[in-house]
């Protein structure tokens, strides 16, 4: 099953609810986990199938900017920012989200996105 621990105790659930547990109690009986863990499992199973115990979003960081993302690529490509404190600003204005610098710079540079400054800086380099 993997070294994963979500992995294994979500397959712990599924096998023994498998064997016939007749209700979340039991299951919590025989595999010693929450019932909040098993209830969690069961319906995410019934809503996707095997491949839910695979799921772990877990270390994934979810960007507030990954919701608007493609209504600002297209903002920013029509009309690219000269900064990050401009794209910042921006991004508040039009979208109301209120971000710092760094989220912001990340973000695009995780996108590919380079800004006008950042374009002459490397203009100087050549």
């Amino acid at each position: 099953m993997g070294s994963n621990i979500t992995i294994q105790k979500r397959a712990t659930v599924l096998y023994y609810a498998s064997k016939g547990a007749e209700s979340i109690t039991e299951l919590h009986k025989s595999c010693g986990y929450t019932r909040v863990f098993i209830r969690a499992t069961l319906n995410g199973y019934w809503e996707k199938g095997i491949e839910y115990i695979y799921e772990c979003s877990r270390g994934i960081k979810q960007s507030a900017l990954d919701s608007i993302e493609n209504e600002l690529l297209e903002e920013f490509e029509k009309n690219p920012p000269s900064s990050i404190p401009e794209a910042v600003s921006r991004i508040k204005e039009k979208f109301g989200i209120a971000l710092t610098d760094t989220p912001v710079r990340y973000w695009l540079r995780k996108k590919g996105f380079v800004t006008s400054n950042q374009n002459r800086y490397r203009q100087k380099q050549t």
